[in-house]
């Protein structure tokens, strides 16, 4: 039973409209859970409850467990409604202690060209930034990035070949288009090198750390590579998104068409590195995640991609426990965590938020389950589990 026949389940139960079978179904979940792991049930679906589902009452029944499984489901269907209220009024009344607003990140990037200079995007004005033999770098009026080929330099493979570096930092995130066409998002905290011209490759060759998704362009003649933490992902032309931050259990590439071969590496590669030692290659189809770590591969069917590439549409999407959701709010508020006790592994939380919100914002929401505090002094945020 998948989470949101579980709330539809708990809502049937509150109204009284149970089958025989839906109750014995829903005493199966209870007894799946110890009794001391109720507390870690915060959980919420705010897009699917509605604000009429009163709070559960238990019935009387004979058997002991319906008081103990009334309280859980009451437990989260209040904190549903409190979700689904705070979507529909988009405020927050919150206990956080903060001494300053944190507002959330911004477009933003610093780039770095071959001869060494640095071009910061947020300030630089709209249209030509730089010449590169042959090749025109834009900043359009939408904030991205672009790469412009001569035909000189498309058809002859002329000039010699640069490099450059699209960095962005805590708080900062990027579009640019490569001169193949290929288009990369790129987020917080994260750099993606690649050269200015593609014309005299062989391999569209690109290495990424942090976070990008890519939206690559189509040649069956010129592979498109990406590089990042001990793996090497080939395309030919495709749409995937790539997490490879350091502080992440693993390194995440998920596919949403096409195909790819994702190469695990005993070694993080280099740009253009050679007779690196190729651990295992697979394959991946739409729906499908590989997941790296320390050089095993492991594949993980029909992800929720809405969830992967949530980021790059504006939102938080957290299905998680709380240290990865909190990895990601470090990276886009450009904040420190600190906890003062270890929070269990399976105090998760579930749930979507704007990323265009402040950060008491998304605190709150997290707070009104109960099972955390936070307090917020400058930028950094101290995490209290209840």
């Amino acid at each position: 039973m998948n989470k949101s026949e579980l709330i539809e389940l708990i809502k049937k139960y509150s109204n009284g409209t149970c089958t025989e079978g839906e109750k014995i179904l829903l005493e199966s979940w209870y007894n799946k859970f110890e009794l001391n792991d109720i507390p870690h049930l915060t959980e919420f679906q705010f897009e699917e409850i509605n604000t009429s589902v009163p709070n559960i009452i238990a019935n009387k029944r004979e058997n002991k467990l319906w008081p103990q499984i009334a309280a859980v489901a009451s437990i989260i269907i209040s904190i549903c409604i409190w979700f689904y209220f705070y979507k529909s009024v988009g405020t927050v009344r919150t206990e956080i202690t903060f001494k300053n607003e944190i507002r959330p990140g911004k477009n933003g990037a610093t780039l770095t060209l071959a001869n060494g200079k640095n071009i910061t995007l947020s300030n630089a004005i709209n249209g030509i930034l730089a010449k590169e033999a042959g090749v025109k770098i834009t900043k359009s009026t939408d904030g991205q990035l672009i790469y412009e080929v001569s035909n000189s330099s498309s058809d002859n493979g002329w000039g010699e070949l640069h490099y450059n570096t699209l960095t962005t930092a805590r708080g900062e995130q990027y579009q640019v288009r490569l001169p193949d066409s290929s288009i990369v998002w790129l987020n917080a905290a994260s750099a993606l090198k690649y050269p200015s011209s593609f014309a005299s490759l062989k391999d569209r060759v690109v290495e990424l750390s942090g976070e990008a998704y890519f939206q690559v362009a189509k040649d069956k003649k010129r592979p498109f590579i990406v590089y990042s933490r001990g793996q090497k992902v080939k395309v030919l032309g495709t749409h995937f998104n790539i997490n490879g931050y350091d502080d992440e259990f693993s390194v995440q590439t998920t596919l949403l068409e096409g195909s790819i071969e994702v190469t695990s590496k005993k070694e993080i590669n280099h740009l253009y590195q050679r007779g690196i030692a190729e651990n295992k290659t697979v394959v991946i189809k739409p729906g499908q995640q590989s997941q790296i770590r320390k050089g095993q591969i492991k594949i993980l069917s029909n992800v929720d991609l809405d969830d992967i590439v949530a980021w790059k549409d504006g939102y938080f999407i957290f299905n998680e426990n709380l240290k990865s959701i909190m990895n990601k709010v470090a990276r886009w508020y450009n904040v420190e965590i600190f906890y003062k006790n270890e929070p269990d592994p399976k105090l998760a939380f579930q749930g979507k938020i704007a990323r265009s919100r402040s950060l008491s914002e998304v605190l709150g929401i997290m707070e009104r389950t109960g099972a955390v505090n936070f307090k917020v002094e400058g930028r950094r945020v101290t995490i209290t589990i209840n």
